[in-house]
């Protein structure tokens, strides 16, 4: 009977053994795979943050070339304007020149009118251009802007997460 009660005994400690080593293998287990996942979710995350800070460069990279554009435009505007002066002044002369044949004022006015007309008219356009380009980088700023703060929110509430993972498993260790 002793022998049979020690024999139960051994029994019972060899299958506490074995399922003390089954569970420290489970462990184990689960622990590789959560540090996978840890490492996967941490390369999505430099990837996001690689991918967000190259599109915040473009953005800012755009806003300097459309900085440089408005102050072409600006430019081309006082030299449009400086032009217009210099029409009005001709025109001017045209009508206190008497001296001048009938057919040559007709001409020089015609041909003042049609540059006066081309003037307004590039003008008009590069505005029209320059405020479209506005718009649209407006919009592409926005659109980009809203996008990142929402992937970074995702981003750090993984991070938090798989940090707090990370944390409970250490001290599940120790």
């Amino acid at each position: 009977m002793l022998q049979d009660f020690e024999q139960k005994t051994i029994n019972v400690e060899n299958e506490i053994q074995k399922r003390m080593q089954k569970m420290e293998k489970d462990l184990q287990e689960r622990e590789r795979k959560f540090q996978e996942e840890m490492e996967r979710q941490l390369n999505i995350i430099n990837i996001l943050k690689g991918a967000t800070e190259k599109e915040w460069e473009e953005v800012n990279s755009r806003e300097i070339r459309l900085e440089i554009e408005r102050n072409e435009l600006e430019t081309n505007k006082q030299q449009l304007k400086s032009e217009l002066e210099m029409l009005e002044l001709d025109k001017e002369l045209i009508k206190h020149e008497s001296f001048l044949c009938p057919e040559m004022v007709k001409f020089v006015k015609e041909q003042m009118s049609q540059r006066f007309e081309e003037m307004e008219k590039d003008l008009q356009e590069r505005e029209r251009n320059f405020q479209e380009e506005m718009e649209r980088e407006f919009d592409n700023t926005n659109i980009l802007k809203d996008v990142t703060e929402k992937e970074w929110e995702e981003v750090k509430y993984e991070r938090t997460r798989l940090e707090n993972e990370r944390n409970k498993h250490e001290t599940k260790k120790q």
